[in-house]
This record gives structure tokens, sequence and C-alpha cells, in this order.
């Protein structure tokens, strides 16, 4: 009978320990849906855009004034702007936002650094953004870093440090980029004027 006691008792630990280990890892599931480049291992938003009707040179002249749309200031963030090859470089970031008091989101006092980097071709373009950082103290951290430690269990990081906001955060700024610059290549909408 203390037998048949010792065995439920260790199969419940042990289904237990098995829903712990399921629950943990659907937890960290939420931080990989970062694309990672299988060569870099490092974060990667790479796209190649079909753009009917563009040469590299008309997309590129276009390519810039969405920049110029999305950015603040984008002469000083653009590191690289040549037109004879099709490339754009320019050096962006995302300001973090935390849940206050009542919810309300405040900026928070660090910035995640990227590079965005968009070749223009003949009829396509491809954008690429890549680089993602916190600048701490003058010590980079990687949002690699944040991905690999964002784990039950692991104590790398603590509640305090709102690492799994964060990647929400920046996963979603960075499709609103995306999206927008996206958006911005399809052209401008003519408004066509009719007699009434």
């Amino acid at each position: 009978m203390k037998l048949k006691i010792n065995r439920k008792n260790r199969m419940k630990k042990l289904l237990s320990l098995l829903f712990i280990f399921m629950a943990g890892a659907g937890l960290k599931a939420v931080a990989q849906n970062f694309p990672i480049d299988s060569l870099t291992k490092k974060v990667s938003f790479v796209e190649v855009v079909q753009a009917p009707g563009y040469t590299k040179s008309s997309g590129f002249d276009r390519g810039l004034v969405v920049l110029h749309r999305m950015y603040k200031q984008a002469d000083t963030k653009i590191k690289e702007s040549d037109k004879d090859n099709g490339i754009i470089v320019l050096n962006g970031f995302t300001q973090l936002m935390m849940k206050g008091k009542g919810g309300i989101l405040v900026p928070d006092p660090d910035l995640v650094l990227y590079k965005l980097t968009i070749a223009f071709k003949n009829g396509k373009y491809r954008y690429e953004f890549t680089d993602f950082q916190q600048n701490r103290s003058g010590v980079p951290i990687h949002m690699e870093k944040w991905i690999e430690h964002n784990v039950p269990g692991d104590n790398f990081y603590t509640a305090k440090d709102h690492i799994q906001a964060n990647l929400d955060f920046v996963y979603d700024d960075i499709h609103k980029r995306i999206n927008e610059f996206k958006t911005g290549m399809l052209g401008d909408k003519s408004i066509e004027k009719k007699d009434w």
C-alpha cells in the first residue's frame, strides 16, 4: 500500500514538473517571434519587396522621401546614401515605453538602437533592420541577450528590467516601421478633382 502511494506521489511530482516545463516553454516562445539570421545568429527583419514600375534610381529617390517622412531629422540619421549602388543606411532607434501608475505609458530613458539598410534594384527593394542594441553607460547590450535570458528560472534579469515588455514593444515598433515604409513606397495617392 505504501509503495502505491509513493508511486502516485512520484507520478504527481513528475506531471507537475512536466507542466511547469511546458508552461515555461510557452513563455519563452513569445520572445522567439524575432527573426534570427541563421549565419549571424542576430535579430534581423529582412524582406525583398517587389516594386513594379520602379527603377533602381526612382526607387532610391522614393525611399529617401519616405524615410524623411518617417524619421525626424532623417539627414542626421542617414549614414550612407549611395544612389549609384542603390543603398541607403540609416541608424534609427526605438524609444522604449513603460507602463506607469494607472497604466499610462511613460518613456523609458533607454533607447534601442538599430541599423536600417535598404537596397534598391529595378523592380524591387530589400529592407533589413539589424544590429539591435541598448546602450547603457557606454556598454552595448545586444537584444539577443534579452532573448537568451528571457526564460523562466533564468535570473540574469529581474522583473524590474521588464525584458518581455521591452521585447514586445520593439517587435511592434519595428513592424509599424516596416508597414509605414512599405506603404510609403506605394506612392502618394493622387486626388482627382471633379467638376461638381
